[in-house]
Parts: structure tokens; sequence; C-alpha cells
């Protein structure tokens, strides 16, 4: 399991984050998030659901409107359960 925090640093800084998994090669797109982030910290889930060697999980960024504010993503953590 993929946890991460996300704010803003305007009540409404806009963009979209893509949580993609990369594994013998090949990338899946296992979580997305557009929308409009506020100057709260707030926590989201992905379900990585792979026990494959060498595993990499990738966060994108896209679509980020510059006019609104910064955004900040923190405390990464993958859980193997």
């Amino acid at each position: 399991m993929l946890r991460f925090w996300v704010k803003g640093s305007s009540r409404s800084t806009q963009a979209n984050i893509t949580v993609s998994k990369i594994a013998n090669g090949e990338e899946t797109v296992i979580g997305y998030f557009p929308g409009t982030f506020g100057t709260e910290w707030t926590e989201y889930t992905v379900i990585v659901n792979d026990i494959t060697p060498n595993l990499q999980v990738q966060l994108t960024t896209s679509d980020c409107n510059i006019g609104t504010g910064t955004l900040y993503i923190d405390d990464i953590s993958l859980t193997y359960f």
C-alpha cells in the first residue's frame, strides 16, 4: 500500500497527480487524483498489489496551473502486507 500526503500553497492549487507502478519495464497507472488541493494536509492511499522484484512506484503531476500556487507531496510510504 502506498500512502502520501498532499497540500497546496493556496486554497485553490490546481494539479493532477498520477501514481504508476513499473514492473518488468511495463508501466501501469494505479491511481489518479485530479483537482484542487487546499492548504490542509490530506492523506491519499493507493493499493499497489504487486510483488514483482525491483518494482518501481512513480508519482507525477500534470496540468499544474502555475497561477494557483505550489503543490507539496510529503511523507511517502510503501508498505508490503
